[in-house]
């Protein structure tokens, strides 16, 4: 078992979740949640003596269609699946994690919920949670519990997430993973974000990752798969760290950074200098304090493969300049990361 599965999920934040606040009209009908008093409310049409919230299985072998079984104890499903209390009764579930910004938990007083607020988007990143997740499902499936991980349609975020865990709980690489998920579940597609994330997690468990293009949008892309986030996972490494312990990025350190780019000199600037704001700024801009000494690690890199002749200082500030004024980059300061639009500017400011 590796390092990450065997992690104590007692610090965990997001266990359990609040009762929802909104989509209460989408869920199952047989259940009513009066949100005032947070109590329970059994609808006219449900039969007298029906059963009460369960945290254990059923012993169902044969779920739902709704759902797909990608295991004993683990399950995928869009909303359609996670919204019915009858089917998850059905199949057992016990603990549930939503990977959606669009639906709230529908059933809290059921079942045990982890919420991630994420959006099927390009700027989006599952990565930092992978962790998180896996280690939310290894300690339910030791308690003999059965978790549906699921997103709006079953397809992308909550198969990311699903084959993370494959990935750091069990040990498949990759490429065994979505096979795997595939045949339990053949629509699913992780975006090719999200997939570059799963890569990055292969590399820093196995030492390198899988390069077989997996859906229809890596195999119509031109991109090397591993490039770009090779070298913004470093970035993003070093910057973390100098952003923590307060201390400025050493001479080899920024060797390291200049090495991995002129190494995959051949791609392009854009996508390695958008991919590593993105994942420090996503982690950073959310604390004022720390994100001052994140985005001053980052300049500082960018500055240093500047004088090392790896950019042209125009080309890298108009990159910049391109990313920041995107719609893309507007959702994501605007509804995530408050600091992000005035970091940014600084960001610029200090690329002299």
């Amino acid at each position: 078992m590796s390092s990450y599965a065997a992690m104590s999920n007692s610090h965990l934040p997001l266990v359990p979740e609040a009762l929802p606040q909104s989509n209460k009209e989408n869920c199952d009908p047989s259940y009513d949640v009066d949100y005032e008093s947070g109590l329970m409310q059994v609808a006219q049409k449900q039969p007298a003596g029906s059963a009460q919230p369960s945290r254990r299985p059923t012993g169902s072998v044969n779920p739902p269609s709704k759902l797909s079984q990608v295991n004993p104890s683990l399950f995928i499903s869009g909303y359609d699946g996670a919204s019915s209390l009858s089917i998850l009764q059905q199949a057992g579930i016990t603990h549930i994690i939503n990977v959606t910004s669009e639906y709230e938990d529908c059933f809290p007083l059921h079942f045990i919920y982890l919420r991630l607020r994420a959006r099927d988007k390009r700027s989006e990143r599952l990565g930092p949670y992978f962790e998180q997740v896996s280690a939310f499902v290894l300690k339910a499936q030791q308690e003999g519990g059965r978790v549906l991980v699921h997103c709006q349609e079953g397809i992308s975020r909550s198969a990311t997430l699903v084959l993370a865990v494959m990935i750091i709980n069990k040990g498949e690489t990759l490429d065994q993973a979505f096979d795997a998920l595939r045949t339990a579940r053949p629509a699913v597609e992780p975006s090719p974000n999200f997939l570059r994330e799963l890569r990055a997690l292969e590399r820093r468990l196995f030492g390198t990752a899988s390069t077989r293009r997996l859906t229809p949008a890596e195999k119509a892309s031109t991109d090397d798969l591993e490039a770009p986030e090779d070298i913004a996972e470093e970035l993003t490494r070093l910057t973390s760290m100098a952003a923590v312990s307060e201390m400025t990025p050493s001479t080899e350190d920024h060797r390291t950074a200049i090495a991995l780019v002129r190494g995959r000199g051949a791609h392009p600037l854009r996508e390695i200098i958008s991919t590593a704001v993105y994942k420090t700024f996503d982690v950073y801009a959310r604390r004022e304090l720390r994100d001052v000494r994140a985005r001053a690690a980052l300049a500082r890199f960018f500055n240093a493969l500047v004088v090392a002749g790896v950019f042209e200082r125009a080309d890298l500030r108009t990159s910049l300049q391109e990313l920041f004024e995107s719609e893309e980059w507007a959702d994501f300061a605007m509804e995530d990361v408050p600091y992000a639009a005035g970091y940014a500017r600084e960001l610029m400011k200090q690329l002299t």
